[in-house]
């Protein structure tokens, strides 16, 4: 039997590439459209979009663990060119995908009269019909799943997400100078609202023509056997609890705010968040780009040669983090200022808070990548719900206390305690099962003292900045960008990690221009 390697490294870094401009045209419009909507229209508008986002993101469980586990289904009959098994797969995917649109559908009209409970304030921003307002969000949930939502499917586990971003760039692109015409030209926010499940609908309309041109083979035809189905199950049920704890981080917190504090706070809240999660989904895509390059790494290469893989791209990836983290710990407050203006800022407490929260999420973003490509979801079940449950019952608490200050600590605590020490646990049990657990905890304490280190310099020197405005974030911004560097060499130039991680990507650009000149 022919073994389908696939050219991970190459298949990555164009996934990143393409990811970040499709990234970067996601973030961009969306941005621009949430700077008209703060000046037009004001937070609570923010607010309100919000939480009807988070409660969709809730009812959004019901497709939450199928998607991957049919991912990771598909990692050994692609890797075997078993094109059969693949189209059986796709012909199942295509019917549950459509009973989930069905019971969001159903759910999310259920949920409607509960609506007034979720909003402190006791009247609707413009006082716009707010039911009118939600369903246009239930809406897109539905048609994302119903019209060609199984089609994803197939760029994802061949590894070919630069498709998806493609696309993405371009009907992103148009919906964002649609919503700014109506927002700003027309003053219609019903209209605005609508061209999200209209674009959702021209979205995977261009995409399942791109993927059915692009890969004719992979239909949905045949039917997986009874025991393929019994194989799924634990799989589904345990992505399905993972993801429970995802959801318990962004989507209560912003229900909890709202519920709480009020829709001017959860808008403020979220406008840092946006700025967090705009940072977080640049890094991610480095570790969803090679999401299927593990997975298929996972079947045909030995654990060991994974291990060291993972350690080097750890390394990697947690310097970037690191960064990152200091430039939103330096940066957030002097671009609040120059965004929003200095009554829709939070405390520095906050900001602290916030940036110690993006790198604690980056801590296990590539060894989580390793537990799903070795797909121990069900393995991680309990400390899933955990965490879960953890977060929310401290998000109730600690917003009385402190604001949202205590929702952003709410996270962290079970971020730190559950997902970073305990799960981590599982993939070197259940997986590399090398006694190497210490070594990976000594890295990760490390990375943390390094990058703490070089925050507390980097923000001392910004903070010495005598002026504020576009000039201070400027100069600012360059601190962030030239400071941390040369400090990070200078502690990591003669460790192991360092060096194997410089000959690794040496050997690739060596390789790549021996190819180009072939």
């Amino acid at each position: 039997m022919s073994v389908n390697r696939l050219n991970k490294t190459e298949n990555t870094l164009r996934n990143i590439v393409f990811g970040l401009f499709g990234t970067g045209a996601g973030l961009l419009f969306p941005f621009i459209v949430r700077t008209v909507l703060i000046y037009r229209y004001g937070e609570d508008y923010l607010g309100l979009n919000g939480v009807f986002q988070s409660i969709i993101t809730v009812l959004n469980l019901a497709e939450l663990g199928f998607s991957s586990s049919v991912v990771f289904s598909l990692y050994k009959p692609i890797a075997e060119n078993d094109v059969k098994t693949v189209n059986a797969y796709l012909a199942y995917f295509r019917k549950v995908y459509l009973t989930i649109g069905i019971v969001i559908a159903v759910a999310g009209t259920l949920l409607i009269p509960f609506l007034p409970l979720m909003i402190k304030d006791p009247t609707t921003p413009g006082n716009l019909n707010c039911y009118i307002w939600y369903l246009f969000f239930l809406s897109e949930a539905v048609i994302s799943y119903v019209f060609y939502g199984y089609k994803f499917i197939i760029p994802t586990a061949v590894q070919r997400n630069d498709m998806i971003s493609a696309v993405s760039m371009v009907t992103t692109t148009m919906k964002s100078v649609l919503q700014i015409i109506a927002l700003y030209v027309g003053n219609h926010y019903f209209i605005f609202l609508a061209m999200s499940p209209l674009m959702t609908i021209v979205h995977h309309a261009i995409l399942a023509a791109v993927v059915t041109k692009r890969f004719p083979q992979y239909k949905p035809e045949g039917m997986i056997s009874k025991e393929q189905r019994e194989e799924m199950r634990p799989l589904l049920a345990g992505i399905l609890i993972s993801k429970v704890r995802a959801v318990s981080r962004n989507s209560f917190d912003n229900i909890c705010i709202s519920t709480f504090i009020g829709l001017a706070a959860a808008g403020i809240y979220q406008n840092y968040f946006f700025i967090m999660t705009s940072i977080s989904t640049v890094s991610g895509i480095i570790t969803s780009s090679m999401l299927s390059g593990i997975g298929n790494s996972i079947v045909t290469d030995s654990i060991e040669k994974n291990y060291r893989d993972m350690r080097r791209f750890n390394f990697m990836f947690m310097i970037i983090a690191g960064w990152a983290s200091i430039c939103l710990l330096c940066l957030y407050q002097p671009f609040m200022d120059i965004w929003v203006g200095p009554t829709r800022m939070l405390g520095m407490a906050e900001v602290i808070a916030m940036s110690l929260y993006f790198y604690v999420l980056k801590l296990g973003d590539m060894r989580w990548t390793y537990t799903e490509g070795a797909g121990l979801w069900w393995k991680c079940r309990y400390l899933a719900l955990a965490e879960a449950a953890c977060n929310m019952i401290l998000n109730v608490v600690l917003v009385r206390l402190f604001g949202v200050l205590g929702i952003i600590s709410a996270t962290l605590v079970s971020l730190i305690f559950i997902d970073n020490i305990f799960a981590t646990r599982i993939v070197f049990d259940e997986y590399f099962k090398n006694g190497k657990l210490r070594e990976y905890f000594g890295d990760q304490l490390k990375y943390f003292l390094v990058s703490t280190l070089i925050a507390v310099i980097t923000y001392a020197l910004c903070w010495l900045v005598p002026f504020a405005g576009i000039g201070g974030l400027i100069v600012r911004i360059l601190i962030c960008g030239l400071v941390p560097w040369p400090i990070y060499y200078l502690i990591y130039r003669r460790s192991a990690l360092y060096l194997d991680a410089k000959e690794w990507m040496l050997e690739f650009i060596s390789r790549k221009r021996r190819e180009k000149a072939q």
